[in-house]
């Protein structure tokens, strides 16, 4: 399963904007070889009327683009840039849909990389990234995705899959929650990376559902360094006991150190057990790995049955249906939890 952020396709569509120009001012329209341009009519949703978006949107065109295999449609600013919403499907069939800003996806949006087979196991391999965008990267905040299963398989159960929750800068991990499936195993990063992509912490916590253990301590560039390690026990739902494990530079076991051997005192030793516990529990308040993969089915789902967007653009009961897409994924989710239940992070 592929672990490395991919560049994001070009778009090959570009609108000879000379030739265009007289006809769509002259009529408030175009339409001419695979393009069809014409004047928008803004609508808008709710209670909350944002008359200077309305006015914004007014010097606005709606547009369908096709050219070598490759789809726009959606809105363009007033100088036929991509400005607002817009479905991008690409020669490599790679498929945007979200929000654009002078030709290049910007605010929010969801990016589907064609699907892949892996030789492995027959399985169907799928990547997707929702969240926001900054001039054509992954920016801010947003959610990633690794997904291996076979093909039509709707069963959260079947697949094997990976997704990166949180932070982002210029399309590098910065922080979050790096959550594993492997058949019946649940694995759990939490913490920063480099700018090489590499978990590298101080204060870093992992989770395995397997061995029912929770690691506390310090990482670097994708090794273990040093930290306490707390096995549970299952049914007592307590912390059997602690101990501290340093590593060598391999990433193998050089000491362990048992509870009553620790250089703690019995305040410290409580303290460490309570924030580990803490971090466990919030992990287990809800089924997230299950949430994250019904949610990604469903929005893979609606987006593959947009089609022309410019009719929904034009209907002001589905263009309520846009924003609720590309918001699907919300501040309820593990990362949030963690960082402003445990953490105490105000983000």
């Amino acid at each position: 399963m592929t672990k490395a952020i991919k560049e994001s396709a070009n778009n090959i569509i570009t609108l000879d904007k000379t030739l265009i120009n007289e006809s769509i001012l002259s009529t408030g329209e175009f339409s001419s070889d695979g393009i069809y341009i014409k004047k928008y009519t803004p609508r808008r949703f709710g209670e909350n009327n944002n008359v200077e978006e309305i006015k914004k949107d007014s010097n606005k065109y709606i547009t369908t683009l096709k050219k070598d295999g490759a789809e726009y449609s959606g809105m363009l600013n007033n100088i036929f840039q991509k400005e607002g919403y817009g479905l991008e499907k690409y020669t490599n069939n790679d498929k945007y849909f979200g929000q654009y800003d002078s030709d290049m996806r910007n605010d929010n949006g969801i990016y589907f990389f064609k699907n892949e087979k892996n030789e492995e196991n027959n399985n169907i391999k799928s990547e997707c990234y929702i969240g926001q965008w900054k001039n054509n990267l992954k920016d801010k905040y947003g959610v990633y995705l690794w997904i291996d299963e076979s093909e039509n398989n709707f069963e959260f159960e079947k697949s094997n899959f990976d997704v990166y929750i949180g932070e982002f800068d210029e399309e590098k991990f910065i922080r979050g929650s790096y959550l594993t499936k492997k058949n019946e195993e649940f694995l759990v990063y939490h913490g920063n990376f480099d700018k090489g992509g590499k978990k590298s912490d101080n204060n870093a916590y992992f989770y395995s559902s397997k061995l029912n253990k929770v690691f506390h301590g310090e990482i670097k560039e994708d090794i273990l360094l040093n930290g306490y390690l707390a096995n549970f026990d299952e049914e007592k739902d307590e912390i059997i006991e602690l101990y501290f494990c340093e590593f060598n530079g391999d990433g193998s076991v050089k000491e362990i150190v048992g509870e009553k051997y620790l250089k703690l005192n019995e305040e410290e030793i409580l303290d460490e057990k309570k924030k580990i516990k803490n971090f466990r529990n919030i992990l287990l308040e809800g089924d997230y790995f299950k949430k994250i993969y019904s949610k990604y089915k469903k929005i893979k789902d609606k987006v593959e049955k947009l089609d022309d967007l410019t009719q929904i653009l034009e209907n002001e009961e589905t263009l309520g249906e846009i924003d609720k897409i590309l918001n699907k994924f919300n501040k309820n989710n593990i990362y949030y939890n963690i960082e402003e239940n445990f953490f105490g992070r105000d983000i």
